[in-house]
């Protein structure tokens, strides 16, 4: 994921109803490192999390024994 990418992702939110700040918990992250990724590719992990999460996908939680 390019930064482009990722603020393309994010206009789509604001134009669905959703602030950075709720995006931000989704993504589990700060509002800061999201400005950072506006303007600088974000981790790797983050496009697979913004994969998930536009996938529908839920957390995955190991059951514990």
């Amino acid at each position: 994921m390019t930064c482009s990418d990722f603020r393309q992702w994010l206009e789509k939110g604001r134009q669905n109803g959703v602030s950075e700040r709720e995006l931000a918990k989704m993504l589990g992250c700060g509002v800061n490192s999201m400005t950072r990724w506006k303007w600088y590719d974000p981790p790797y992990y983050i496009g697979l999390a913004i994969a998930a999460i536009e996938a529908g996908l839920k957390p995955w939680k190991q059951s514990c024994r």
